[in-house]
């Protein structure tokens, strides 16, 4: 049997979604991925107990196939994708650490890259925003769509204030445990 359920990937939120694919894999649903709506594809299998990571792949590809195969050398299986990011997964053995996709510093250097991107989607924002501007209450286009594109852009700039602040924090998080902590 497959089922489907609607819970779309947020980087805000990606620990929790690793912990819900976890507790599903309990409950004897495999994961078989998401699609780009938001539903996360299941099928029935037996209750196994599964360790879920999502994470961010680095951009240049020898160093995206350096990355994977590292992953797989520390016994993590590609689960899914959304957009850029990776779902990673791996069977849990009782009395056995899992060894974890990145380490502290990796981590760190992945979420600064995260902040990064969104610094650059802000700016973009801005000035789209800025550039509306003069023109949302003019005759250019109608005031519908001139109040829809600043909603949209003011929805972007709350989405990278709550991401940006959340990658701040964990980092300062990471800088508390040290270096040896995932």
């Amino acid at each position: 049997m497959k089922i489907k359920k609607y819970r779309p990937f947020e980087f805000l939120h990606m620990d929790e979604q690793a912990k819900w694919l976890a507790d599903m894999a309990r409950q004897g649903w495999h994961y078989k991925g998401g699609d780009w709506l938001g539903f996360q594809h299941f099928e029935e299998s037996a209750p196994a107990e599964m360790a879920f990571c999502w994470d961010l792949p680095p951009r240049s590809k020898e160093n995206a196939l350096i990355y994977r195969k590292r992953c797989r050398e520390a016994g993590w299986e590609m689960a899914s994708t959304s957009g850029r990011w990776i779902c990673w997964s791996t069977v849990v053995v009782p009395g056995q650490p899992v060894q974890p996709v990145r380490d502290n510093a990796e981590t760190k250097a992945m979420l600064l890259t995260r902040q990064r991107q969104l610094s650059a989607q802000w700016m973009l924002m801005v000035v789209v925003l800025f550039l509306q501007l003069p023109n949302l209450f003019g005759k250019v286009r109608p005031l519908w769509l001139n109040l829809a594109m600043t909603a949209c852009a003011l929805l972007g700039a709350i989405t990278y204030l709550r991401e940006a602040t959340y990658a701040r924090a964990r980092v300062r998080q990471l800088d508390a445990a040290g270096p040896t902590e995932p």
